[in-house]
């Protein structure tokens, strides 16, 4: 039996390719979401890309946005932020939002390139009510870089719940035993180590949602660019309650962190735990070879 393909952040091939003059200015006079997308880094952003996405279409899948926007820097050449932005003739609803920032403009992959640019992905969920614009403003934060490791960190017991270094490109071996694990206020914790003895190639990632078979976007995600397994992993604001979790590792970059089942190896299955506030649940995987 095949695992269910997750496509967790889209690959916007189809934003880029189009005509940008469809996608400058208001498609109407009723603005549906509004705000300020601001970015800290060093790299030239030229081009924004803006994807609206239904809850239920969410994570994206074969449906297309709700809604698209593409801005361009222009003559200045580079965006000078923040940067506002307006999008328009969204129906009542909840929608989710995907932000990238474009640093090549001549890549010809028509796309954004996740290990590249600037982005900001899973803003939501957003409630839109007809003729009330939402405000929402998002920061950009640059890709992760393989071979990112903890630093300034004089041993794994020194590493707490408040050490902002222990990130999503955390690739130091450690064990649960390393790291005292205490959750954030109101939120439980889930960690443990994901195990594989296969080629390490590829972005490991653990996520979880509220419902098996998984219906609407994740309830938590963990990733890490360049895995040294046994890969430990330390979500520390889980929200009270169910949640069925999957850990696999993404053998395709330009796919968008798609799940595929003859690919990717992966945990088996969907794994429930209930945590509450307060809590935390050791939980560790072994990945196994994806079945042809």
């Amino acid at each position: 039996m095949s695992r269910l393909a997750l496509v967790i952040i889209v690959a916007l091939g189809s934003l880029y390719a189009c005509d940008d003059s469809i996608n400058k200015g208001p498609k109407s006079s009723e603005v549906s979401l509004y705000g300020t997308v601001s970015y800290d880094g060093t790299l030239g952003v030229k081009k924004l890309g803006f994807a609206v996405f239904k809850a239920q279409d969410y994570p994206p899948t074969a449906s297309p946005p709700a809604a698209t926007l593409v801005m361009e820097a222009g003559e200045s050449g580079s965006f000078e932020f923040p940067v506002t932005y307006e999008i328009t003739g969204l129906p009542s609803g909840e929608y989710y939002m995907e932000v990238y920032g474009d640093i090549d403009v001549t890549d010809t992959s028509h796309g954004p390139n996740l290990a590249k640019d600037p982005a900001a992905s899973q803003i939501g969920p957003l409630t839109v009510v007809q003729g009330t614009p939402l405000k929402t403003d998002v920061a950009l934060v640059d890709p992760s870089a393989p071979g990112d490791t903890v630093e300034e960190v004089e041993s794994p017991a020194d590493i707490t719940e408040d050490d902002t270094e222990l990130s999503d490109t955390h690739s130091e071996v450690l064990t649960p035993g390393d790291v005292t694990v205490t959750p954030k206020q109101g939120f439980g914790a889930i960690y443990g180590t994901v195990a594989w003895d296969g080629n390490a190639d590829g972005k490991l990632i653990v996520l979880g949602f509220s419902t098996s078979p998984p219906s609407g976007p994740p309830t938590l995600m963990k990733s890490f660019p360049k895995p040294l397994f046994p890969q430990f992993y330390l979500i520390d604001n889980v929200t009270p309650g169910t949640h069925y979790l999957l850990a696999y590792l993404d053998k395709n970059s330009s796919d968008g962190m798609t799940n595929n089942p003859e690919l990717d190896p992966a945990s088996v299955g969907f794994r429930g735990v209930t945590v509450g506030a307060g809590d935390t649940q050791l939980e560790d995987f072994w990945l196994t070879v994806p079945q042809q």
